[in-house]
């Protein structure tokens, strides 16, 4: 830390923000932040940080993190997310602002990666989850994902999950579930209505 009430501008090109962040100097701050593009952060205890003045944000990477992460009021839906070597069980919660969501198509790629215990991951007002499984841990273990994600409105939630990481998976809102994974996929439905496999 402590990146509370910095001003940051990445300027021209493809820029990345990296901080390691901790509870006692990061807990709830607030920062401004326009082109960087790629934000990796991790947690070293519980972290919730306000995003309400970060633009220009496209990939979102949570990394190693030990205690749960929340991002308030992000502006901007990243085209990624990506959960990289979780095992601790630390929570991953996205809240966007209201307007980013209002409407029914809103989608992002969901990055999981030598992740054993990733805890659940929230990315309420997202219709459609694109969840891609890559380098599961070694041995027996698959990648962990708990998913919760409900669409606005009347929306319909769909999770389609690719990969070739072995995969745990626990989806608790979506009403469609494709799976083309060349990984083995162990899933677990909530409230699916129509599974489908290929491949």
């Amino acid at each position: 830390g402590t990146i509370d009430s910095d001003i940051l501008d990445g300027g021209d090109g493809d820029d990345t923000l990296k901080v390691t962040l901790t509870n006692a100097a990061d807990d709830g701050a607030a920062f401004q932040s326009t082109n960087i593009e790629n934000f990796k952060f991790r947690t070293t205890g519980a972290v919730a940080l306000d995003l309400g003045d970060v633009t220009g944000v496209t990939s979102i990477t949570a990394e190693r993190n030990a205690g749960a992460l929340t991002l308030n009021d992000v502006l901007e839906i990243p085209s990624t997310v990506t959960i990289d070597r979780a095992s601790g069980g630390a929570a991953l919660t996205l809240t966007f602002n209201g307007t980013t969501i209002e409407g029914t198509g809103d989608e992002i790629t969901l990055n999981v990666s030598q992740s054993s215990n990733s805890g659940a991951t929230t990315l309420n007002g997202i219709e459609t989850i694109n969840v891609v499984s890559t380098d599961d841990p070694a041995g027996t273990t698959k990648n962990d994902l708990d998913l919760r994600a409900t669409g606005s409105g009347s929306a319909t939630e769909v999770i389609n999950i690719s990969g070739t990481g072995d995969l745990d998976i626990v989806a608790a809102n979506a009403l469609t579930i494709n799976n083309s994974a060349s990984g083995d996929v162990d899933l677990t439905p909530t409230a699916a209505t129509t599974i489908t496999h290929t491949g």
